[in-house]
Order: structure tokens, then sequence, then C-alpha cells
């Protein structure tokens, strides 16, 4: 705080005294100058009460005062003195430490103390110099001389007299060139490009002058190339192995001129030729080999001038094929029917390699018969389907191409096989090889009426089917059947007889004995019947009571034959009604609403057992009516 109204006080006594002498710029200066330039300073200064004292000149820099000069001056009281007409007061010099920004200021100086003062509007003081400059060609051929020429001046245009640093930038490498004289602002240079690799460049130049002004300008950038540009044309697009093909070209600079002299190489399938470019034309007669593959072929050129610059070219050549030999490959040897071959008919050319196009097929079975005949593409696989039938034996497959043909073979395995289906009460045997079916197959029922077989003999054809019936080879009722051939046996459950042959279930052993108990009854009942006949009726006291007893017993006796002989009515009544049912229910389909159900079981071959009529219980008992 203290601080503060010291300087306040300062101010107000430095007015005070100024308040007596004025000082004012006129001039107004450029916005910037170079080093070494200098500024004329005009304006005025005047006093109400008069003084004699200095006229101090100088220029204050980024808040530093650097004076210039003390001009003596003697002012009447209220006059005004012009500056510089009145009063020589020498221009301002601008030195490389008032570099930054500035300001003229001119100051009334009376025995030590500067009453007043003014300043010139703010300018910078600068290094910076202005340029320009003009490269001949922007897009170089390697080996052709550089040359850059151009003007350098200060600030205000005045040219300057100094030296220029040359630099050449490649990659962001600066590579020094040369130090050259400037004189009045202008300068010449050319450089050699020989030898200097291609690229992207860019000229640099760091100018100076005397006073130390100096600016890096980015005079001008060029592209330098080493390469040539070459064309060329094979004469026509296809050739045949043998043939000739014709290789003309152009060879010019970056500028577009044909180049007059230069060696070029022409390299086809491992062989190269030097051919001489005279007046930038090209031409070279290319022999194609008679076994080249076929399809496209590059022609490499490359051509090189003197001066280390290069181009290069390539041209296509279509190769046409020519079909030499024909071969069919077979992707298995043997097939089974219901199988696939994989067929690949290849159309080699000259070279042994594969031509597309559509090749003639025929496939003939081993009965001599075409199965097939077409067109198809070489080298794509044709699957064929054996059909389940197919004969067995050798297959023969031939392709044809033009004047070219080959055949081969393949063989079709012989299957045996026989297919057991049931419905109803029919059995269907149907023959699923490629061979005639020519053995015998077993058939046995068994169920509660006892055991029944049958035998199938027949030759069946591939594809045949063969039907037995065995509605009538056994009772009314269900079933296990079971057929049995040489390979293998298959096991049909609830195999069902709705109306099968007539039987009678009752067993033999009841009858029997209820024929012996109504036999005894009626006996029995006889001989009763005769002792009461011959009885007398004399009879006293003591035999009537023994006739009593008698009668009393032979009516208990009486009694319990006829309930023995209920009994056995009763048991014969229910074993009756349990047959009958039984009957009835064997009549029924058993199960109406399951599927067959299956058992198959494989067994070695073995000779076929001849028929056997089993039979046990009652069953077997019936089963001769």
């Amino acid at each position: 705080m203290k601080k503060r109204l010291f300087c306040i006080l300062i101010a107000v006594l430095l007015l005070m005294q100024c308040a007596f002498a004025y000082v004012t710029i006129s001039s107004t200066p450029r916005d910037k100058y170079n080093i070494g330039e200098s500024f004329q300073a005009a304006g005025t200064v005047s006093s109400e009460e008069g003084m004699t004292g200095f006229i101090r000149t100088g220029v204050e820099c980024n808040g530093e005062v650097f004076p210039s000069s003390l001009v003596p001056v003697s002012i009447s009281a209220g006059a005004k003195i012009n500056i510089p007409s009145q009063t020589a007061v020498p221009p301002v010099m601008f030195t490389s430490s008032m570099e930054g920004i500035c300001s003229i200021r001119i100051g009334l100086v009376e025995a030590g103390v500067e009453h007043d003062y003014a300043l010139s509007k703010e300018f910078e003081v600068v290094k910076e110099l202005k340029a320009a400059f003009r490269v001949e060609e922007k897009n170089l051929q390697a080996g052709v001389p550089l040359r850059i020429t151009g003007a350098i001046a200060l600030m205000n245009l005045e040219p300057i007299t100094g030296v220029a640093e040359i630099y050449n930038v490649l990659g962001g490498t600066r590579y020094l060139v040369s130090v050259i004289p400037v004189d009045k602002g202008n300068f010449s240079f050319t450089y050699p490009t020989k030898g200097m690799p291609a690229g992207a460049y860019t000229i640099e130049v760091l100018a100076r002058d005397m006073y130390g002004n100096e600016q890096l300008f980015e005079a001008a950038s060029y592209t330098l190339s080493d390469k040539l540009h070459l064309s060329a044309s094979p004469g026509k697009a296809d050739y045949l192995p043998g043939e000739e093909a014709a290789i003309t070209g152009e060879l010019r600079d970056v500028h577009n001129a044909l180049v007059q002299d230069a060696l070029a190489y022409v390299s086809f399938e491992g062989t190269e030729t030097a051919v001489r470019v005279v007046d930038g034309k090209l031409k070279h007669n290319l022999l194609i080999p008679e076994s080249i593959k076929s399809g496209k072929h590059t022609v490499s050129i490359s051509a090189s001038d003197n001066l280390g610059n290069s181009g290069a070219a390539s041209v296509e050549i279509f190769v046409v094929p020519v079909a030499t030999s024909l071969r069919v490959e077979m992707e298995n040897a043997e097939a089974k029917p219901m199988g696939s071959v994989g067929i690949v008919p290849r159309l080699l050319d000259q070279a042994g390699d594969l031509i597309e196009a559509d090749v003639d097929i025929e496939i003939s079975d081993a009965k001599g018969r075409d199965v097939v005949g077409g067109k198809y593409a070489s080298g794509r696989k044709m699957l064929y389907e054996i059909q389940q039938y197919a004969p067995p034996g050798e297959w023969e497959v031939s392709a044809r191409h033009g004047k070219l043909s080959s055949k081969t073979l393949f063989s079709v395995s012989e299957v045996k096989d026989i297919k057991i289906e049931v419905s109803g009460t029919r059995v269907l045997f149907t023959n699923t090889g490629n061979v005639k079916w020519k053995d015998n197959a077993g058939m046995e029922l068994n169920g509660v009426n006892g055991i029944f077989t049958d035998r199938m003999t027949s030759n069946i054809n591939p594809g045949e089917t063969f039907v037995v019936d065995l509605g009538k080879q056994a009772p009314t009722g269900g079933y296990t059947l079971t057929v049995t051939l040489p390979d293998r046996a298959e096991t049909f459950y609830e195999f069902g007889i709705p109306d099968g042959k007539n039987v009678y279930n009752l067993n033999i052993v009841y009858i029997i004995m209820l024929l012996l108990v109504a036999g005894l009854i009626a006996y029995e009942t006889t001989l009763l019947l005769k002792k009461g006949r011959r009885m007398t009726p004399k009879l006293d006291h003591d035999d009537l009571r023994r006739l009593s007893r008698k009668a009393v017993s032979s009516v208990d006796a009486e009694n319990a034959a006829a309930r023995e002989k209920q009994r056995l009515v009763d048991d014969y009544k229910r074993m009756t009604l349990e047959e009958i049912k039984k009957t009835e229910n064997a009549m029924k389909p058993m199960y109406p609403d399951k599927p067959w159900r299956r058992r198959v079981e494989r067994k070695p071959s073995a000779p076929q057992k001849k028929d056997e009529g089993n039979a046990g219980g009652a069953a077997s008992f019936f089963g001769g009516f």
C-alpha cells in the first residue's frame, strides 16, 4: 500500500513538471523494419515558460529504451520548434538488439530531467526477408541439370547484397548443395542431378545480408524421376504353340520425348533376349515353344538409357490349347447296387494340362446295354448311381473327343438278399438283390394251439415278390411267426389267424372222466331200483326198524350221490363255458391296433430241416382232426 502511494506521488510531481513543456510526433512509421534500416522522426517541441536543454531520440522495444541521440535545443517562452526542419534530429537506426515490437521515443530533457516525451505508433523490427524463386522443370529426368533463379529483398522491397545457402531436401533430410553470392538481390544456380536418387525434392534457400537479416525460404519443389515410359504390344492376342509373336513398343522420357538410344531386354518363359531401341522404337519377333502351357502368358520387357533411367512393361498373350490325349479316371473300381462310382474324364493339352471342354461319355452295363450317354465337362467328377437291380459284372466307360478316345472298366458286385414282410396272414418274400433267389425258407407258427410249420420253395427274380398265405395253415388264434433263411432268422410277434382250420379244444381226459362218472351214477341208480322191487312186505317190528334205518341210510346215500352228480355237472358246465370263451377269443384279432413286432436273428447258413408237426396237450390231440 505504501509503495503504491509513493508511485502515485512521483507521477503527480512529474506531471507538474511537464506541464510547462510539450513534445509531439507527427511522422508515422511502417509496420515492419529490417535490421540496418533507419527512421527519420518528425514532430514539435514547445515550452510555456521557455527552457534550454536537449531533444533526446531513441527506440523503446519490449519495455526497454535504446537512446539514439541528444540534440541541444533552446526554446523561448511560448515558442514551438519543428523537428527536424528547425532542429536537426538525426534518423533512428534499428539494430539486431531491437528485434521485436518497438516505438519511436522523443523526449525533452533539461538538467537531466525529462520534462515530456512522445511515442510513435508501434511497429516491428524483424530479420525477415522477401524473395521470389523459379525452377525451369518441376518434373525432371534423372541426369538432367536443375536450374533455379530468384530475387531477395528487405521488407521494403529493397534488394539485398549478401549470400544464399542452397539446400536439397529429400525425405525430411536437408543436404547442403552450395553457398552462392546474392548481388543486388539476384541469384542463379544450376545443380547436376546425375546419380541422385529419384523422389520428391524441395529446394530451400537460406538468404542473409550484412546486417544479420536472414530468412529460410522453401524456394521450390520438383520431382526427380529415373523412370522411362515403355509401351509394348503383342501384335495379336491368341497364338498357337510354335507360332511367332511380333512384339513392338516405344520408349519415352518424363517429358514424353522419344529416348534416342537405349537397350531393352525381352524375357519369356525363362529366356531373355537383348534388343536395341533406336529412336525410341522397339521391335522383336518372339518364338512360342511347342510344349508351352495353354492359357495366359506374360512377356516382360525392361529398357534403360545411358543416364541410368529405366522403364519396364509387360504384355499378355494367350496360348490356345491343343488337345493331345484323353483318359478316364475312376474313383473306385468296384461298387455295390445303390452305391455310386465317381468318373472323371480328363482331356489334356500339349503340356499335359487339363482342357476345360465337353467330352462324350457312355456307360454300358455287364450285359452290354447302354445306360448313360451324354456330354460331360472335362476335369469334373461325374457321379453315377448304381441301380438296385443293376446286373453284376464288368461295366464299361468310354469317352470321346474329336479323334481322341479312351475306355475303362469297373465292376458291380453281386448282392443276394430277400426282404420278408407280413400283411395280414400273408408272408411276402421280395428279392432286393441283383441275382435270382433260389434258396428255401422255413416258416413256424408257435401259439397256444400248438406249433405249425410250412416251407417256401421258389425262384424269385430281382425285384419280384412271392406271397405265402398262412391263413389255413393253423387254427384260429395268435402266434409268433419265425421265418428261417439260410443266413438268418426273422421273428414276427402277434401274428394273428382270424379264420383258421376248425379244431376242438376239450381235453380228452376231462371227457373220459365225465363219461365214467355218468356211467357210475347210472349203474348205481339201476341197482337200487332193482333191490327195491325184490323186497317182501311181511316184516316184523325189528325188521321194520332195520328197514327204516336202512331206508334212512339209503336216502342219505342217494342224497350224497345226487350232490356228487350235481357237482360233476357243475364242473362240466364250467369247463365247457371256459373252452367256449377261449375259442371265441381265439377267433378275434389278438392285437388289432398294434403293428407287427419283428425280431431278426442272423445265423450261419445251415441245411433246411424237413417239416415237423409237433403238438402237445389237447391241441395236439385235436390237431389231427
